[in-house]
C-alpha cells in the first residue's frame, strides 16, 4: 500500500466525513505533528571532495513548553538519531519561555538530540530570550542546557567542523543582533553555511554578499553537500512546518 502521505491521509478522511468537518480536524490536531522526510539538495561554493554527498539535519522552532505534548518532537530526534547524519544545526526557538520549568522541560527533550557526526551546532531565536524577547539570563540558561547536551551555540562566532564553516548569528529580535561581527570572522575560501533564525536576518545577509540558511516553524531539514557559486559565502534554504528534507552537498563551478 505504501507509506501515508498527507494527501492520502486527508483525501481519506475528507471521503469518510466531509470537507468541512474533517478539514478542520487535519489542521487542528494531525497537521501541527506532521512531520516530512522530503531529500533536497544543499549547494555550497568551495567544498572539498571529503565532503560531497555529507548530510546536514537542520532543526528549527522546536518551541518546547506547556503549549502542546511535544512527544513527537522526541520520536523525531530518535528517527534523526538513526539516520546518523554528519552535520546537525539548530536554527532556535528551543522553548517557549513561561517559567524556569521549560528549561527543565528542554533538558528532558535534548537527551534525545542527535548528534551530527562531524559537527552538531546551534543558534538561538528570539523566543529562546524569555518574555519579551529581552532577558539574556533565559537565553544564557537555555546555552548551558544546550551545552550539556554536546551542542555547540554560536553566538555571533565562527565554528569549523571538519572543513565546513559554519557561521552562527543570534536572533534579529533579540538584544544580542550583530552579522557583521560573523561576517568579519568568515573565511571566504571556505564552503559556508551561516544560520540565523530570522528570515530577516537573511535580508540583511544578503547586502552584506552572504545568503542565509533560515529554517523556521517547527522545522527539521536534512541536507546533502553539494558546491556550487551561488553567492559570496552560503545558499539560501527557507523552510517551513514541521517538514523533514534531506538535501546532498555537491559541487558545481
Amino acid at each position: 500500500m505504501g507509506l501515508m502521505t498527507r494527501r492520502r491521509f486527508l483525501k481519506l478522511v475528507l471521503g469518510a466525513t466531509g470537507a468541512a468537518l474533517s478539514g478542520g480536524l487535519y489542521v487542528r490536531f494531525v497537521e501541527p505533528r506532521w512531520v516530512d522526510y522530503v531529500s533536497v539538495a544543499m549547494p555550497l561554493r568551495h567544498l572539498p571532495p571529503e565532503l560531497e554527498g555529507k548530510t546536514l539535519v537542520q532543526l528549527s522552532d522546536l518551541h518546547i513548553g506547556n503549549g502542546f505534548d511535544w512527544s513527537y518532537i522526541v520520536r523525531a530526534l530518535d528517527r534523526i538519531r538513526g539516520m546518523r547524519p554528519d552535520f546537525v544545526v539548530y536554527t532556535g526557538d528551543f522553548v517557549t519561555y513561561e517559567s524556569a520549568q521549560q528549561l527543565d522541560q528542554l533538558a528532558i527533550v535534548m537527551q534525545h538530540a542527535p548528534p551530527g557526526r562531524l559537527g552538531t551546532v546551534a543558534v538561538l531565536g528570539n523566543h529562546d530570550y524569555g518574555l519579551g524577547w529581552s532577558r539574556p539570563e533565559i537565553a544564557a540558561q537555555v546555552v548551558q542546557r544546550l551545552n550539556a547536551a554536546g551542542i555547540i551555540v554560536l553566538r555571533n562566532q565562527v565554528a569549523l567542523c571538519a572543513g565546513l564553516q559554519i557561521g552562527g548569528v543570534d536572533d534579529w529580535w533579540g538584544p544580542n543582533f550583530d552579522l557583521e561581527t560573523v561576517i568579519a570572522h568568515l573565511e571566504p575560501t571556505l564552503p559556508t553555511v551561516v544560520l540565523s533564525h530570522n528570515p530577516d536576518g537573511a535580508k540583511c545577509a544578503s547586502g552584506e554578499g552572504v545568503s542565509v540558511q533560515v529554517c523556521k516553524y517547527a522545522s527539521v531539514q536534512v541536507c546533502k553537500c553539494a558546491s556550487m557559486q551561488v553567492c559570496k559565502y552560503a545558499s539560501v534554504q527557507v523552510c517551513k512546518c514541521a517538514s523533514v528534507q534531506v538535501c546532498k552537498c555537491a559541487s558545481m563551478q
